[in-house]
């Protein structure tokens, strides 16, 4: 068993200077994280296997996350903002519906149609939700 020590300050008992070891063991360390990667693993699961599309977005609205494509690849989607994505027609009722989930934290839907080269349309309701943590929105 491996086992790692952290020094508090020092204080004095009795006249004599005395550092009190805080131990712990880092089998206590690697069973947490390995129930966080069991815990990641299954939610990526989820996310990449369910028909619904899955972004989450930054503050300035770029893409941080994507659960799959259609036609590109994550590496070519992360990092650009979402409006590259939506056809600019739609733009005013995407604005609107990011600054109603932002200041209220409330969930909320708008709705998009794109048209691919091969003729096809295509309509998709996009729901928006903050991202929930330790008890608080993330704004």
């Amino acid at each position: 068993m491996i086992v790692f020590c952290r020094i508090a300050r020092p204080f004095l008992k009795m006249g004599a200077r005395e550092y009190p070891l805080f131990l712990k063991t880092l089998l206590d360390e690697s069973l947490a994280e390995q129930a966080l990667l069991e815990s990641e693993a299954k939610l990526r699961s989820i996310t990449e296997n369910i028909p619904d599309l899955i972004l989450m977005l930054n503050k300035n609205l770029d893409i941080i996350y994507i659960s799959r494509t259609f036609t590109l690849n994550s590496n070519q989607v992360c990092g650009k903002s979402v409006y590259d994505f939506i056809p600019r027609k739609f733009h005013p009722a995407a604005t609107t519906c990011f600054k109603y989930v932002l200041e209220t934290g409330k969930p909320a839907k708008y709705g998009t149609e794109y048209s691919f080269e091969n003729g096809k349309h295509y309509i998709s309701n996009q729901r928006l939700a903050q991202s929930f943590r330790m008890g608080r929105f993330r704004h």
